[in-house]
């Protein structure tokens, strides 16, 4: 995340109504505490920046940077709130876009994949390519995904591995980018030896549950991985997993 002052320095659109000198100072203040790990202290700084000037643009940041603080104290759904409120004070389209991607960030976590998407959409392009942008775009890339949107989840996670190469959700992007199926299925379990794989599909089979087997490469080896299923939407291979799991306590959703 660029630097809090950098973005108050930002200059917002004429006639934007910009918070007094002293508020300015309290709004450097609360960063600093901020910064320290502080929370309590950067949060009851904003909490009287908000309460003194709540219609104020430059509000927009101090809602902002609340929100972090609540992010970081696992209060997710006081993050979520303050995100849209940044939202709908911001006039800076960088900052708009971080709240945006806050905010995504909140549904994602929270099961709402559309809502996700549509904040997702109007902030990755307007963030800097630098962290968070790669876990952003990423994140939107699952949630385009579990819409069905299969061919536009590819380009998000092809994005990421084209400006993030090094980064930490490189490898995670690199597995769904190869994941050449539109739609979700159960891995069940990973064999150098086919005999094994089929050997686990006629398991999965003895209980009634479809398997198949799709040879990789993996590590510069072949493996022959098993997966069970073949699910439209992600909800329905999730349901699929405890009788899975049954049969290969491993298992998971793949993508």
């Amino acid at each position: 995340m660029a630097c809090l002052t950098a973005v108050m320095a930002t200059s917002l659109c004429s006639g934007c109504v910009e918070l007094p000198p002293d508020g300015k100072v309290k709004l450097a203040e609360a960063e600093k505490a901020y910064r320290a790990n502080d929370l309590r202290g950067a949060t009851k700084t904003l909490d009287e920046i908000i309460r003194t000037y709540p219609n104020h643009n430059e509000t927009a940041l101090a809602y902002y940077l609340r929100a972090l603080c609540h992010e970081r104290s696992d209060r997710v759904v006081d993050a979520g709130r303050d995100a849209q409120k940044c939202i709908a004070l911001s006039t800076d389209r960088i900052l708009t876009a971080k709240a945006r991607a806050m905010a995504g960030a909140f549904y994602f976590d929270t099961g709402n994949v559309g809502a996700a998407i549509e904040q997702y959409a109007k902030a990755v392009d307007a963030l800097p390519d630098n962290p968070p942008a790669d876990m952003v775009r990423y994140r939107y890339g699952v949630c385009l995904q579990r819409h069905g949107e299969w061919q536009n989840a590819r380009k998000q996670f092809s994005i990421v591995l084209q400006k993030f190469p090094g980064s930490r959700v490189a490898p995670w992007a690199r597995r769904m980018a190869d994941w050449n199926n539109d739609f979700f299925s159960v891995q069940c379990g990973v064999f150098r030896d086919r005999n094994s794989a089929v050997a686990m599909t006629s398991r999965l089979s003895s209980a009634r549950l479809n398997g198949w087997i799709d040879t990789q490469v993996r590590d510069r080896a072949t493996v022959h991985v098993v997966y069970s299923g073949r699910h439209k939407t992600y909800e329905q291979a999730k349901g699929t997993l405890a009788a899975v799991r049954r049969i290969a306590p491993d298992a998971a959703v793949a993508p």
